[in-house]
């Protein structure tokens, strides 16, 4: 769902480098879809990507589910595709996320580092 130029546990399957990235940003379909997911992904965490901030009345199950890779990814994809006012939304949540002591841990390597440089 959201590529980015590193490895994964899969190896270097689903990676793509810049020459995929510039093809892929000047697909217009392409670009909307991915955003959307973007989109959708906080808001099954309750936070709304365009206001950056928490949506009002969320459902019970709109909160954090515990998934950093999945930030990381969606954090790592944003930065690598230029999207800066995506990833800075996404950046705040996170940093709301490492205020309330939550473990970016995942396979013993601490993913939050995307979102405090």
């Amino acid at each position: 769902m959201f590529p980015y130029n590193h490895k994964s546990s899969y190896g270097y399957a689903y990676t793509i480098y810049d020459f995929e990235t510039q093809e892929l940003k000047k697909d217009s379909i392409f670009i909307s879809r991915f955003l959307r997911g973007v989109e959708l992904l906080l808001l099954s965490w309750g936070w709304n990507l365009e206001e950056q901030n928490f949506i009002a009345k969320p459902h019970s199950a709109q909160c954090w589910q515990n998934w950093p890779v999945r930030l990381y990814k969606c954090g790592m994809s944003l930065k690598q595709f230029g999207f800066e006012t995506e990833f800075l939304s996404v950046k705040k949540y996170a940093t709301f996320l490492l205020e309330k002591k939550i473990d970016f841990s995942y396979l013993g390597k601490d993913l939050s580092f995307v979102f405090t440089r």
